[in-house]
């Protein structure tokens, strides 16, 4: 699964990006309705945007198929590059539900 590699990659990546905001970020999870405070949520989606660029496009692009087809969106074909400001915002949901699972929150 490509996607749970990714994900992994950017979680690792973001908390040596910026600790303090994932702490932050751990801090405001709400288990009970699986919510993070927008501006947290804000905050992770740009610090993806940052991140993404420096991950093979092979990588991404088979992880994001991955969502792709699960959701029947439009796939990235294998000639597309500079697709990152396409699929970021995709990828939140998946890094959030790792760093609560990582902090011990468990995902309803």
């Amino acid at each position: 699964m490509k996607l749970h590699e990714l994900i992994m990659m950017l979680c690792e990546r973001l908390e040596l990006m910026d600790p303090q905001l994932l702490r932050r970020a751990r801090a405001s999870w709400n288990p009970g309705c699986g919510t993070l405070d927008g501006n947290l949520a804000g905050q992770l989606l740009d610090r993806i945007k940052i991140v993404l660029p420096s991950i093979d496009d092979d990588l991404k692009r088979n992880a994001y198929n991955e969502i792709a087809d699960a959701e029947g969106l439009d796939r990235i074909e294998e000639a597309e590059v500079d697709f990152d400001l396409s699929i970021y915002e995709s990828l939140l949901d998946p890094v959030i539900d790792m760093l609560m699972e990582e902090a011990g929150g468990k995902l309803q």
